[in-house]
């Protein structure tokens, strides 16, 4: 998980904490840090190139996930902090972090639930771009209700969350490339070593900031456990609206759910000096922080009993062209007519649409008596039809 701590009480003076929340909470930075650099090395490992060049070609699930992004979500944020009432600076803290681009734990959240991994990282990197002109818009248009102050977005802190996302997912997919035995090892290795600093960085946050989550506004803790959620559910109706696989529509609705905390703590940092305001706004993406945590965990654990009570993953998951390509290799085959093993010798796993009767095989069996059902073929239909009618 992303360090949500970054920075914070290093600019705030006279921090009155304990010698070993301080060192806990530096430790916890480094270890969050170099997370996400284990984390994206081992995504990129698990990534086809071809798969991220297919969404480039037809980034639509992509658009749609932008859009959820950075005009759905923090219309959302918006209306709790409308709808629970919220003090001002407790609504500048979901606001700010409703603005901000997507987290780059999304990514292994999507790769546990079996969700589409190139798009996710390719929606990643894109949102952290995008950013650098929706982030100031959306921030200018939904806080100044609550505050005249100029907010400062952070430019440097997303190229560099930028850079902690594409640099490792390359170099992984690089090694794919090069070695799919190296990249299954690393995808691997990756992914247990990721578990074990996110169940670590877990525990050292709720050691250090478990009073700030029994001591919280109630409103402000329902804000935080509705928002993740809240808005991996309507990301997800929108994509499947829009007619997504399932796959497609976990993905879009995992990034739209997770954001960058360090990016919205470092706004927070940079637009206020007051070391009281700054503990009321950071004290919701703390809360968020755990709230995701926890609906992460959740979340996989119910996808993997289901995946388990249905006996593996279903047909559903999978991607249209690989439905087809598996009926396709499944087919039967008939070496005397077929020119290909794999070719079909059937119409049936070309098209789910029914064929005119003029052009079904009854008729042409009736018009062609001397033709077979394996003449039937995509390949030959044409050269066959066309020799008869020469020789009529």
């Amino acid at each position: 998980m992303e360090n949500v701590t970054m920075g914070i009480h290093d600019e705030i003076m006279d921090d009155p904490r304990p010698e070993w929340v301080k060192l806990v909470d530096t430790v916890n930075t480094v270890i969050n840090t170099l997370n996400v650099v284990i984390l994206m090395l081992g995504m990129g490992a698990a990534t086809c190139v071809r798969e991220l060049w297919h969404h480039f070609r037809r980034p639509w699930g992509c658009l749609i996930g932008l859009v959820c992004q950075f005009i759905i979500l923090p219309a959302v944020g918006f209306s709790l902090c409308l709808g629970l009432d919220l003090s001002p600076y407790q609504a500048l803290g979901v606001l700010i972090l409703t603005c901000s681009p997507g987290g780059a734990f999304s990514n292994f959240f999507t790769f546990w639930v079996d969700g589409d991994l190139a798009l996710s990282i390719m929606m990643t990197a894109v949102s952290a771009l995008v950013a650098f002109g929706a982030m100031p818009f959306n921030l200018w248009i939904y806080t100044h209700r609550w505050t005249s102050e100029d907010l400062k977005v952070p430019y440097m802190h997303i190229l560099a969350s930028l850079a902690l996302v594409a640099f490792p997912s390359i170099l992984g997919m690089f090694i794919r490339y090069k070695s799919k035995i190296w990249g299954g090892r690393i995808k691997k290795g990756c992914g247990i070593l990721g578990w074990v600093l996110v169940v670590a960085c877990a525990a050292m946050l709720l050691s250090i900031y478990w009073k700030v989550l029994l001591n919280a506004d109630l409103r402000l803790l329902a804000a935080a456990a509705l928002l993740p959620g809240g808005g991996c559910l309507i990301a997800y109706i929108v994509a499947k609206i829009i007619c997504f696989s399932h796959k497609v529509c976990r993905t879009i609705g995992i990034e739209t759910g997770c954001q960058n905390m360090p990016v919205a703590t470092n706004i927070m940092l940079l637009s206020f000096k007051n070391p009281t305001i700054r503990v009321q706004l950071v004290t919701f993406p703390l809360l968020y922080a755990i709230c995701q945590l926890s609906m992460i965990f959740v979340f996989i654990g119910l996808f993997h009993f289901y995946r388990y009570w249905r006996g593996g993953s279903s047909a559903e998951d999978e991607d249209e062209a690989e439905v087809i390509r598996r009926k396709l290799n499944e087919a039967p085959n008939d070496e005397s007519t077929s020119p290909c093993p794999t070719t079909p010798t059937s119409l049936t796993f070309r098209t789910s649409i029914p064929l005119p009767d003029h052009l079904s095989p009854a008729h042409h069996r009736k018009e062609y008596p001397d033709f077979q059902d394996g003449d039937f073929l995509l390949d030959n239909y044409t050269d066959k039809r066309n020799q008869a009618d020469l020789g009529d």
